[in-house]
């Protein structure tokens, strides 16, 4: 059995957070409601991006989408693991979201950035991407299951929201 998996650490003192997945589960960092940052899958499809066979927009309908390079339950030696390039420093506003590809491959970013703009809490937020990936997959007799969970900071830890 293979999984994909996405961590993130946030130390609340220094302010500095750092993460890191295998497969394609995602985190995306978006400070003003807007994507600054994101993993890179591990991917077939990924590598095809970085080839430049396809463009980054037609890897969400791709017939090998989900062939992954790398996944927990590789070999040791076949196992790739990424992380963030060093602590990173957060902000008080900054939003995190750990999802699966379930989510990621039935919304874009630009649509993430729009639903966190309107939301008003990470709860309404997660509403908000469930309703359009079952707006997305309304007729198809099959598709991913899908997992996320987002990080809302604040100045202070006491109060940031985690849904």
């Amino acid at each position: 059995m293979h999984t994909t998996v996405v961590c993130l650490v946030i130390d609340y003192v220094a302010h500095r957070a750092e993460w890191a997945h295998a497969g394609d589960s995602r985190l995306y960092w978006f400070r003003g409601a807007r994507v600054i940052d994101q993993t890179r899958d591990h991917s077939v499809v990924q590598s095809m991006v970085d080839a430049g066979m396809i463009r980054s927009d037609q890897m969400r309908t791709h017939p090998n989408r989900s062939e992954l390079r790398s996944a927990l339950g590789t070999k040791d030696d076949e196992l790739e693991v990424s992380a963030s390039d060093g602590s990173c420093t957060v902000a008080d506003g900054d939003v995190f979201l750990l999802c699966s590809d379930g989510v990621w491959e039935y919304i874009t970013e630009e649509a993430l950035e729009a639903s966190l703009h309107e939301a008003a809490s990470p709860a309404d937020w997660l509403s908000r991407i469930e309703a359009r990936i079952d707006e997305a997959t309304q007729g198809k007799a099959s598709h991913d299951n899908f997992t996320a969970l987002t990080v809302w900071l604040s100045a202070s830890p006491e109060t940031t929201l985690i849904a």
